[in-house]
């Protein structure tokens, strides 16, 4: 009689990985989102904010995801330094955020970006 052990130890494989995790999906996500951009005094929405992510000689452009918001680090875990730039602003830099490794996908990191105008 044989054993039927190969679809079992696929299934128990496939169980730590996450593959039958609600949460799972078959897209990209980013690991860095900037929810918004805005004037440090006003408070207003800024138009077509630019910026970057580093890890180390890793460099990604955040790009505008999502109803607006600004992502980067697309299923990359690392460390970055995060800068949001836009005219008439000074940067605006955020170092040492850390996106970890998760079962399905990267643990996203949610910031917001206030931006104090140039004087």
């Amino acid at each position: 009689m044989r054993k039927k052990t190969a679809p079992i130890a696929a299934l128990v494989a496939l169980s730590g990985c996450g593959v039958f995790d609600e949460a799972c999906t078959t897209d990209i996500q980013p690991g860095i989102i900037i929810t918004s951009v805005r004037d440090a005094v006003s408070g207003t929405q800024l138009p077509s904010p630019r910026g970057a992510v580093r890890d180390g000689e890793f460099m990604d452009s955040l790009r505008e995801w999502d109803s607006g918001r600004l992502a980067a680090a697309w299923e990359r875990p690392g460390t970055y330094d995060v800068e949001v730039v836009h005219d008439g602003y000074l940067p605006w830099t955020r170092t040492n955020v850390r996106v970890r490794d998760a079962s399905c996908h990267t643990q996203k990191v949610n910031l917001e970006a206030t931006l104090a105008p140039q004087p």
